[in-house]
């Protein structure tokens, strides 16, 4: 599945998820960790950058793996969608 397909089937269920009344929710084997920790950190003033890192964190918890440039992709929506270059993916991850 490339990265393209894996975050548009993402957004789909983010948006199903935003639905309720929840403000942030995880989904996966790790949920519920990660749920509580988004719920722990998560504030209406993030900037992009604290919201990697918290992102990063969390997925660092719940991974097997160590988190690496080379297991972790990184893409942002905002005005348009970005795909995370490799040295912009290892700058998210040094700041952990």
């Amino acid at each position: 599945m490339t990265v393209e397909s894996t975050t548009q089937a993402l957004c789909d269920l983010s948006l199903r998820f935003g639905e309720g009344d929840e403000e942030s929710m995880a989904v996966g084997s790790g949920s519920e960790g990660a749920d509580s920790s988004i719920q722990e950190q998560y504030n209406m003033d993030l900037t992009l950058a604290e919201a990697e890192t918290i992102a990063l964190s969390i997925l660092k918890q719940v991974m097997e793996e160590k988190v690496t440039p080379s297991n972790v992709d990184i893409a942002k929506v905002a005005w348009a969608y970005h795909m995370y270059t490799l040295s912009e993916v290892e700058a998210a991850i040094a700041r952990l």
